[in-house]
């Protein structure tokens, strides 16, 4: 009688066998899901299914290339229109009409707060000027330039300011305020960030020239840019004085348009 000897070669797998290959099989399924997981939260983050979401920006009023500012609105039909007083001080690039500004004012005129307006040939008050049409939304506020004693001390002195709304709104934050130029022998090219400095109220800015008053004669310009460094105003000039009672030039701009 002949032994039986199965033939194991065309035996099929064992229960071993087929759990391997279902595992086998789950592995490739679970493999090809990650990646489609991945290239989608990779097209879009937002999804709800993302366990880390990216974090949402602040908006912001200033950003390169004029994105990170918000775009400014402003009235197409205001015109400003500036009355004179006989105290006031101005610092313009208007055209004056001959005869109703002292012989020391320029077509850039920087005057201190003891400046006065010289009277015309009737002793009349001197009719109210229009200055030409700027193209920049901002312009330096009717009052001019304000010297005054700043808060820090006499070993101190700086610039400061805020930029204020159309008709004198509400302060405007995160816009860049310009300085450039020469002053005690020291090159200045410095930008501020209105909002940075609210000792001066909301919207405040602030530039520190040094620890001692120093005259200069319009060595120095102050102007608003955007975040690209576009201007949005004309130069503003400055006079600067030797003494800690005008160590602090106050330069405001308002919102025209």
């Amino acid at each position: 009688m002949s032994e039986y000897s199965p033939d194991i070669s065309k035996a099929g797998p064992g229960c071993g066998g087929v759990a391997m290959y279902i595992l086998s099989a789950i592995l490739v399924l679970f493999t090809l899901g990650a990646i489609a997981a991945y290239v989608v939260l990779f097209v879009n983050p937002e999804l709800p299914l993302n366990p880390f979401l990216p974090p949402t920006l602040p908006a912001t009023a200033a950003g390169p290339g004029a994105t990170a500012t918000d775009v400014i609105t402003f009235p197409p039909t205001y015109t400003p229109t500036f009355t004179p007083v006989a105290s006031a001080t101005f610092v313009s690039s208007a055209t004056f009409p001959p005869g109703t500004l002292s012989p020391t004012q320029t077509a850039v005129v920087v005057a201190t707060s003891t400046a006065t307006e010289a009277p015309t040939a009737t002793s009349e008050p001197a009719p109210p000027t229009t200055p030409s049409p700027t193209p920049f939304p901002l312009v330096l506020q009717p009052s001019g330039v304000k010297a005054a004693q700043g808060f820090k001390g006499c070993s101190w002195t700086g610039i400061a300011g805020q930029i204020f709304g159309p008709n004198n709104g509400a302060p405007i934050s995160y816009l860049l305020v310009h300085l450039e130029g020469l002053w005690n022998s020291r090159a200045f090219d410095q930008d501020a960030i209105t909002g940075s400095a609210p000792e001066y109220g909301p919207g405040g800015y602030e530039f520190n020239l040094g620890t001692q008053p120093v005259a200069s004669d319009q060595t120095l310009w102050v102007q608003a840019v955007d975040a690209a460094g576009m201007p949005l105003s004309e130069k503003v000039y400055l006079t600067t004085y030797a003494d800690c009672e005008r160590n602090l030039l106050i330069v405001n701009f308002n919102q025209v348009r």
